[in-house]
């Protein structure tokens, strides 16, 4: 359905001291809006609304991954070798299943009538292929970390008073 886009000289008074929608010509902005969604840039398939990937899941994505690969310092600290497979095993379940549904919706945004976007099918190979990978990323971050310990200069302990007592003495 067409919608007219209200002319310039529809607007009101564009005094900036006014607390009116009319200061921000805010009835032309939306209907321009409205045609971009509707028409223009419409990113609707078969008229049907698709859901974006959510920036709250993948955050939360991000700090599942997070926990699985370095589980007692930031997933729990009380994990001992009994339980923290158990831990790192349903945290990860839990998180690629969210990826894989993030990968989908996001590849739902890709694809036209010529090159659709990815099937669920090709979605779950993409996270498993990506999550083959988390060992060689953990052993990465790993080697990273240890660089930037050893080659910065405020990671190094300092002696402030006198000698520094040995534990293991």
């Amino acid at each position: 359905m067409k919608r007219e886009i209200p002319p310039q000289s529809q607007t009101l008074s564009t005094d900036s001291a006014s607390a009116s929608p009319a200061r921000w010509h805010l009835d032309r902005i939306v209907a321009e809006l409205r045609v971009s969604r509707e028409e223009t840039h419409s990113i609707r398939r078969d008229g049907e609304a698709r859901r974006a990937p959510s920036r709250d899941v993948l955050e939360a994505i991000l700090n599942g991954l997070t926990e699985a690969l370095f589980p007692r310092h930031y997933g729990q600290s009380d994990l001992d070798g009994e339980n923290i497979d158990y831990f790192v095993g349903n945290t990860l379940s839990i998180v690629l299943d969210s990826l894989c549904d993030q990968i989908h919706r996001g590849a739902l945004f890709v694809g036209d009538d010529l090159l659709p976007g990815l099937r669920r099918e090709e979605a779950i190979e993409l996270t498993r292929s990506f999550a083959s990978q988390l060992p060689a990323v953990r052993g990465l971050l790993i080697s990273d970390l240890r660089a930037a310990f050893v080659g910065d200069p405020a990671a190094r302990i300092k002696r402030i008073r006198g000698p520094v007592e040995d534990p293991h003495d």
